[in-house]
């Protein structure tokens, strides 16, 4: 990412951007040097702020991302998904906002995927392919919880706007989509969209329903709906189940989702029968079936090993490549002669590539042992694999994590995690070089009370604490508390948001491994001034939350040992800042936030920019306002968690501290009136009239 901070002069650079005063570097070699105004001009690496949101909008909740908004950006950073129950579409027909930002050559536009027509039909989506072009969704028409049981439910799938074509219509509940390709070279993506279901009558009469029927009652079948048509994934080539007891993509019901359980070109799909915890009395068993083939093959199955039934135990599935070359599993079991019987989990890896007795490998034992319970990883373990598939990280039982390489098959010792952060994900560069691990001790990085994110090197095996900060500014910070909102973290914490793997993945850190992006309400520059407490009795939660990056000395312009951290949100009270993604490169940084960036952007609501490299728009010619258009609309159903984790920025070189303490305050912002019904809180905002709880809600 192309991100740059110096922290013994971060205070002066964002004091005097938040003022609005001339930048603390120079920067006239920027080509975007005119756009470079106001609160853009404090922003490095020639970046600008702007607008995603449009100026008006039809708005009737604010955006919270406190659980119900969904928002993630393409990874060249050109559009951004953004699923709320908030109503920013100028459609006022159409309740919340199921929508694609994509930028113009004159700022960003809106575009619905909501297909014209669609009348009151209530849309949920479920896919998104990683180009943000198209959408799986379900669909159903209700007016109430009465009719939401008995309608049925529409599965579509097709190009962001439509036209959709329909997949299924089925009873409410019975079928879910759970993936579908990526696409690579020729084969498009969503050329292949898989569900499950416990519907037996889905197909039409025929071979692949009376293999459906066989299913115990309850149990959940694998389909694959491909060039307009359905059919069953877990038959074998006589016609029957793998298993009566169902099957799902890869995953146990109680771990979570999986990832790349169907190969970019659609070919090679993996997936478990008969789920731990399902009552079933067989094992769980991972099986992989490809294109073409006449049924799948059990991944699982003992190689060079003889193993009674009574011998076999669950197998849980990990991880696979993008290209499904290679999938990662674990089992207790000893599938191989160097594979110890120790009754300890085993990690396994198996090639598909290899020659026939050469696909399955024996990696590790003892695996996860200290993990168990906690969800640090993208699949809910303590694993994470390489996008290029080169390698993958995983922990031992004493917590120590170990870099395994695909091509040698040698391991390689990482850090220690002594206390593990439970709930937050760890994350890997594209290449595998560099780790990224939330926790609350490492072993010897310095203990702060508080989670921490820790990058690890695999070229020289250092370790180093990126969200610690230099003591720039009193970190003010009060003690751990509980998890809150399914989030994890506490004040002081800083943590890392993951995704389900229906949305483009959140891209954490630089691909050369140079920059991190997080989250703290820790105080690590003097201009945050955000307060640090939870606040109940607010929608926004951790008011103090602010966004925050560090750089690697030697990167960009930051030549401090120990790495650069850099304010990148508001640090003002005005509620938290929300990282929603960076493009791979870096050039696009995406936030949510209720403080006005540019001096157009609506000031009584939460709006998303995007902090590019180069970017930036003329400022767009006045408008009326609207009052009429801004009524309340009826709530709309909720998608999935909000995603809150990091963000991006960038700097030129900037200046030697001067040592400034004292500075003269900005000037106050005219306020707009609240709107009718609505009143101004503490914290400036506008809020609906107390309800008897005597809470409002933020808008």
């Amino acid at each position: 990412m192309r991100t740059v901070a110096r922290t013994v002069a971060v205070g002066v650079i964002g004091l005097s951007g938040a003022l609005g005063l001339a930048p603390a570097v120079a920067s006239a070699a920027c080509p975007n040097e005119p756009f470079r105004t106001g609160r853009s001009a404090s922003l490095p690496d020639c970046r600008a702020y702007e607008l995603v949101t449009p100026e008006v909008l039809a708005r009737t909740q604010d955006l919270t991302f406190s659980g119900l908004q969904h928002a993630a950006p393409s990874s060249d950073g050109e559009h951004l998904l953004l699923l709320s129950p908030s109503t920013l579409e100028p459609n006022p027909d159409v309740a919340g906002t199921t929508a694609v930002f994509s930028r113009t050559p004159l700022g960003w536009a809106i575009k619905s995927a909501v297909s014209a027509g669609a009348g009151e039909a209530n849309m949920q989506p479920r896919l998104v392919s990683p180009d943000l072009s198209q959408l799986a969704f379900v669909s159903f028409v209700s007016r109430n919880n009465e009719e939401l049981q008995r309608a049925p439910q529409r599965l579509e799938a097709g190009p962001v706007g439509g036209p959709y074509r329909l997949v299924a219509e089925v009873p409410a509940a019975s079928t879910f989509f759970e993936a579908a390709n990526t696409g690579a070279g020729a084969v498009p993506a969503f050329s292949r969209v898989l569900l499950s279901s416990s519907d037996d009558q889905l197909l039409p009469p025929g071979p692949e329903r009376s293999a459906a029927e066989e299913a115990l009652p309850g149990a959940q079948n694998l389909y694959q709906w491909s060039e307009g048509r359905l059919s069953l994934l877990n038959m074998n080539a006589t016609g029957k189940l793998v298993s009566p007891c169902g099957a799902a993509l890869g995953h146990e019901s109680d771990v979570g989702e999986a990832r790349h359980t169907v190969s970019a070109d659609g070919a090679i799909i993996f997936f478990t029968t008969a789920l731990a915890g399902s009552g079933c009395p067989v094992p769980t068993r991972l099986w992989m079936r490809t294109a073409g083939g006449p049924e799948p093959v059990e991944v699982s199955a003992p190689q060079e090993v003889v193993l009674q039934p009574s011998e076999r135990r669950d197998v849980t599935y990990l991880d696979a490549t993008a290209d499904g070359s290679a999938v990662f599993f674990t089992t207790s079991e000893a599938l191989t002669p160097d594979a110890p019987h120790t009754g300890s989990l085993n990690l396994y890896v198996y090639r598909t590539g290899a020659p026939a007795g050469q696909r399955l490998r024996f990696i590790a034992t003892g695996y996860l042992a200290a993990f168990q319970g906690d969800r640090p990883g993208p699949n809910g373990h303590s694993f994470v694999l390489s996008e290029d598939g080169s390698s993958a990280y995983y922990a031992d039982e004493a917590g120590r994590f170990h870099r395994y390489d695909m091509a040698t098959g040698e391991t390689t010792p990482a850090l220690r995690v002594v206390q593990s952060a439970t709930g937050e994900p760890i994350y890997t560069t594209p290449d595998g070089e560099y780790l990224v691990v939330p926790a609350l001790t490492v072993e010897g990085q310095p203990q702060t009370g508080h989670v921490q994110l820790y990058r690890y090197d695999n070229r020289d095996g250092s370790v180093i604490c990126v969200s610690c900060g230099e003591g720039v500014a009193s970190a003010d910070i009060g003690s751990v508390i509980e998890p809150l909102l399914g989030f994890g973290q506490g004040p002081g914490d800083a943590f890392i948001a993951s995704l389900d793997d229906g949305v483009p993945a959140l891209i954490q850190a630089s691909e050369d491994g140079q920059e991190v992006f997080f989250q703290t309400t820790s105080r690590l520059v003097a201009q945050d001034r955000n307060p640090v407490a939870f606040d109940p009795s607010s929608i926004d939660g951790f008011l103090g939350l602010d966004v925050y990056e560090w750089e690697a000395d030697g990167a960009g312009a930051c030549r401090v040992s120990g790495g650069c951290v850099y304010l990148l949100s508001g640090g003002e009270e005005t509620g938290q800042s929300v990282f929603l993604g960076a493009s791979r490169d870096g050039s696009n940084v995406f936030l949510a936030t209720a403080a006005p960036l540019l001096p157009w952007a609506t000031p009584e609501f939460t709006n998303i920019y995007d902090a590019r490299v180069d970017g930036g728009f003329p400022r767009p010619p006045a408008r009326a306002e609207c009052l009429a258009c801004q009524g309340v609309g009826s709530p709309s159903p909720s998608f999935a968690p909000a995603a809150s984790a990091t963000f991006a920025g960038a700097g030129n070189p900037p200046l030697p501290s001067t040592g400034v303490s004292v500075t003269p305050k900005p000037k106050p912002r005219p306020r707009s009136r609240c709107r009718r019904s609505l009143r101004r809180n503490k914290h400036g905002r506008c809020v609906r009239a107390a309800h008897k709880s005597g809470r409002g809600h933020a808008r």
